[in-house]
């Protein structure tokens, strides 16, 4: 006899989808919250260590010439040193601005709409689950229903074979057949006649 309960492995069932998008947008807002944390890590190391350096010392206008030259050596070595700071600062300062405008376009409009995609997903999802359930269960009242009718069909050939076996019952009727014996010639007569009654069994009831 088959079953009409539902499977719990049925299709039907609302399976766990995959990563949904805004998660990932989310994965990706984070790791960009990381980026932007370390770029403005790199530009306060950049501006410590401008913050640190200090420019070399005047020798004075009584200095020689091999302390001009000593100073403007340093001097020079400085300025390089800023300038190399300076650039990497542009830099890290470029990137931190594109890192922020793209973490604001994660957050403004890509996750919005992955939560909306999200949201679109689950209800077709949900949709096709109680499509499944509604069919399903149709199949199993249609199965119902064919075993209602092949019930009352069977009922119906059970009564129709107990009328076929209804014996026609008769009753049994005691015959009496009157026979008459002695001298009687005249028929009209009953003369010094004796009459034996002769009873017939009765008869027994016949199957139809």
């Amino acid at each position: 006899m088959k079953s009409n309960s539902i499977s719990p492995n049925s299709s039907m069932n609302l399976q766990s989808p995959e990563m949904s998008k805004a998660s990932q947008v989310q994965m990706k807002i984070e790791s960009k919250i990381g980026k932007v944390s370390d770029l403005f890590a790199e530009i306060q190391a950049i501006m410590a260590e401008l913050a640190a350096l200090e420019p070399p010392t005047h020798p004075g206008s009584e200095a020689t010439d091999q302390e001009k030259a000593a100073y403007e050596s340093s001097l020079k070595n400085f300025q390089d040193q800023v300038s190399s700071l300076n650039a990497r600062l542009e830099t890290v300062q470029t990137k931190l601005t594109k890192a922020q405008d793209e973490l604001a376009n994660l957050q403004g409009q890509e996750l919005p709409a992955a939560q909306q995609e999200d949201a679109q997903r689950m209800r077709e999802a949900v949709d096709k689950a109680r499509k499944a359930m509604d069919e399903q269960l149709e199949a199993m009242a249609g199965g119902k229903d064919g075993e209602a009718s092949d019930a009352k069909n069977d009922l119906t050939t059970r009564e129709a074979q107990t009328q076929v076996r209804v014996r026609l019952v008769r009753r049994d009727v005691g015959i009496q057949l009157a026979v008459q014996v002695g001298d009687n010639t005249d028929f009209g007569e009953a003369k010094d006649s004796q009459e034996k009654t002769t009873k017939v069994p009765p008869t027994p009831a016949r199957g139809i």
